[in-house]
């Protein structure tokens, strides 16, 4: 007799691993060092710059006065979730390696080998997923209250698809005016910018919005900080009902 209970336990294990690794990934020095090189030697926009500090702040702002970093989960005993709660299994882990290798090898590996205007056209894209991985490690401490922590990915991914616009709009641009015998990198240079638009948009609103976001909508599972809204504009804290 099958185990249905026994396989969702499972599947749910198969997916704290996956993520786990991409945690852990995340958290090595290597991921802070590489967005710092190419904040200091790519052409980075001023907005990405604002963003990448500015939207993280925001974040634990509102971790703190508006979800009380947590508290209510905590005091009911904060459980260690994997990212993807329900429907986990082998074909999350190729999600995030095809994903993983279009958003982040490949850019990468352009800021080694490709033509310096190639390379320079792809560098936002990665600065900010490379901070997106940063603060992601960071929304894991049980101190971020889960929703926060989808905000995330949420919010880096919908500001870099106007990088990304900006991106295929320069590939493109170069591709027209490269010699049809020497478009090589220009041709990679566009076709790495269409595949990241592509699945960037999926992303956001069909895994994130879609499938991730209502299984964090839950208060009893997730229960959240009592707050008042002070001239129905800022929240406040309400302390008295703890």
């Amino acid at each position: 007799m099958s185990n249905p209970g026994g396989a969702e336990e499972k599947e749910l294990k198969n997916s704290e691993i996956e993520n786990l690794s991409v945690v852990k990934s995340a958290s090595s020095p290597i991921v802070p060092l590489l967005t710092i090189t190419l904040a200091c030697t790519r052409p980075i926009p001023v907005a990405d710059c604002f963003f990448s500090i500015g939207y993280p702040a925001y974040l634990y702002l509102a971790n703190r006065f508006r979800f009380d970093q947590n508290a209510p989960g905590i005091a009911k005993g904060w459980i260690k979730t994997p990212q993807l709660r329900e429907g986990a299994g082998p074909w999350f882990k190729n999600y995030l390696l095809t994903f993983g290798t279009i958003g982040v090898i490949f850019p990468l590996a352009a800021q080694v080998f490709a033509p310096r205007s190639i390379a320079d056209a792809a560098a936002p894209h990665l600065y900010l997923i490379m901070c997106q991985l940063v603060m992601e490690t960071a929304a894991r401490a049980p101190e971020f209250y889960p929703l926060a922590q989808l905000l995330v990915p949420i919010g880096f991914n919908a500001y870099r698809l106007l990088s990304i616009r900006t991106w295929l709009g320069t590939a493109w641009r170069s591709f027209g005016a490269a010699p049809r015998q020497r478009a090589v990198w220009e041709a990679f240079g566009l076709a790495l910018a269409c595949a990241n638009a592509v699945v960037w948009t999926y992303n956001l609103f069909v895994f994130l919005l879609l499938r991730l976001l209502p299984q964090y909508i839950n208060r009893d599972e997730f229960p959240e900080a009592k707050v008042s809204w002070k001239g129905q504009v800022f929240p406040v804290l309400d302390k008295k009902s703890d």
